[in-house]
């Protein structure tokens, strides 16, 4: 048996480990259970965040907190280590295997590139199906705009914003990205996606075209994200990674905060 215990992070940390789990439960035709799959995160709160970061009711493996409070009683919380290189953990291990780990952030989609149409099937498959609904009614989107705020502090003066993390990306890089491709392609449109306030995001909102987008929720946000033709990311922000991975859209990254996504 499979255990993925999510750790306590946001939705983009969560996938990755989620995915993992996934992957191995499928090609070791093995049962997985979830532990930790319902989570009150104060922090959105006592920061007064507009996204809560309450990721339930989103994935049908998410039973309730008696549920999760009898499956850690029950099972141990010993972590085994696996490479997805070897995805057959019979080979490997003779007891039940523990999953969660969120990787580096040197080695994000590392692991999973290689078998990404099998990871986005499965993520899907796991949807609950007001979820998965949601999805399949969304429509295609001009560019999509990641602004991570929220949590992640700002950049102090005088700070090379390539030696930092958990910072806002500066707001000069999406003006200069959205004017950029204003330039060549004039009728599109550009809508901001955030976890922060619309006061908060006026010197993108001021420009020509930019639109805030209506927040459904956390995860239908990020499959609309996923289906933009151009999306421009956050820095440091696995939740605009995972939207690249997702979706087939043009990616563009900060220079200073460059990974391979799919």
């Amino acid at each position: 048996m499979v255990f993925c215990k999510l750790p306590r992070a946001g939705l983009g940390n969560q996938l990755f480990v989620i995915a993992k789990a996934l992957f191995y439960a499928k090609n070791n035709n093995t049962t997985i259970k979830f532990l930790d799959a319902q989570q009150i995160k104060l922090g959105p709160y006592l920061r007064g965040e507009r996204s809560k970061r309450n990721y339930s009711r989103f994935f049908k493996f998410q039973k309730g907190y008696f549920f999760e409070i009898l499956w850690l009683m029950i099972y141990s919380r010993r972590i085994s280590k696996i490479e997805l290189s070897n995805p057959n953990i019979n080979e490997l291990y003779s007891e039940h295997v523990n999953i969660n780990e969120v990787p580096h952030y040197s080695e994000y989609f590392q692991e999973l590139i290689p078998h990404r149409d099998t990871i986005i099937d499965l993520i899907f498959n796991n949807l609950t199906e007001n979820i998965q609904q949601q999805v399949l009614n969304l429509n295609k989107i001009d560019v999509a705009v990641h602004v991570r705020l929220g949590d992640f502090q700002k950049l102090s003066e005088n700070v090379d914003f390539k030696n930092v993390g958990s910072t806002r990306t500066p707001f000069s890089f999406y003006i200069d990205e959205i004017k950029k491709i204003s330039r060549f392609n004039p009728e599109l449109n550009f809508i901001i996606f955030s976890d922060g306030h619309e006061s908060e995001l006026l010197p993108l909102l001021t420009l020509e075209n930019t639109f805030l987008f209506k927040s459904i929720n956390d995860l239908v946000d990020l499959y609309q994200m996923s289906k933009s033709k151009i999306l421009i990311t956050s820095a440091g922000s696995t939740y605009s990674y995972w939207a690249g991975f997702l979706g087939d859209c043009e990616i563009i990254q900060h220079p200073d905060h460059y990974y391979n996504i799919k």
